[in-house]
């Protein structure tokens, strides 16, 4: 019995659920993109292809080993330059060539259409979202959860991450479905005020805050307004 469970589904879309991650499938049974790979430690190759009827392209939102994990099972993999080194450190994949930095900007992938990736800097240096316009859907990672956003990692930047939920918010008129890392099923846009003001009360030092842990052992403050949350070191 497979480890994936399959959370939500649309005409060639898929929410996959790996544990508590979750990924992307999008495919017209000719061609397949896969947004982010899980923890990797199943056979998400089989399951994935299974669905689309061919291997999927994967995009990666960003490198965190739970989004991640799962990229060396494929053969055709992008991501944010500037998370490269943390996704492949020991350069096996880019030797052979399967993982390339991914070009921002509007993108045909092959006969899926039009999708747009976009960096959005801050929970990782080279986070990214994957905007595709036709059927208005928005994927961002990490940006948006119920449960705290980790901005206590190595290579977190508040200040770049509220830029790139001002990028997100901006866009808006462009989508009207919110696709997130942590969450089954879409999340409702006003979840990105709630995170812009969250982030300015940071910044100004209003924030209620209290102590927290990250990974269940590792000493941090949770700030939080109305429903978000985010985790920063002391």
């Amino acid at each position: 019995m497979s480890k994936y469970r399959i959370t939500a589904q649309g005409d060639g879309f898929w929410q996959i659920c790996d544990d508590f991650v979750y990924m992307y499938l999008l495919s017209n049974g000719i061609d397949a993109l896969l947004v982010d790979t899980g923890f990797g430690d199943h056979d998400l190759w089989t399951f994935v292809t299974s669905l689309a009827g061919c291997e999927p392209k994967v995009i990666l939102t960003h490198a965190h080993g739970d989004h991640c994990g799962g990229a060396r099972q494929f053969t055709e993999i992008m991501a944010g330059a500037k998370d490269l080194d943390a996704i492949d450190p020991e350069n096996i994949l880019r030797r052979k060539n399967l993982l390339k930095p991914a070009k921002v900007g509007c993108q045909t992938v092959n006969t899926l259409g039009q999708i747009e990736i976009l960096p959005l800097p801050g929970h990782t240096p080279g986070s990214l979202g994957i905007l595709d316009r036709e059927h208005r859907r928005f994927f961002i990672g990490d940006y948006l959860s119920y449960t705290p956003v980790y901005m206590c990692l190595a290579g977190a930047d508040l200040k770049q991450y509220e830029k790139s939920l001002k990028k997100i918010q901006s866009l808006s008129e462009d989508y009207d479905e919110l696709y997130t890392g942590h969450e089954a099923g879409p999340v409702p846009k006003a979840l990105l005020s709630d995170y812009l003001e969250l982030c300015k009360r940071c910044f100004n030092q209003t924030a209620e805050w209290e102590d927290a842990l990250y990974f269940d052992q590792f000493p941090c403050k949770r700030y939080f307004f109305k429903k978000a949350s985010i985790l920063l070191l002391d």
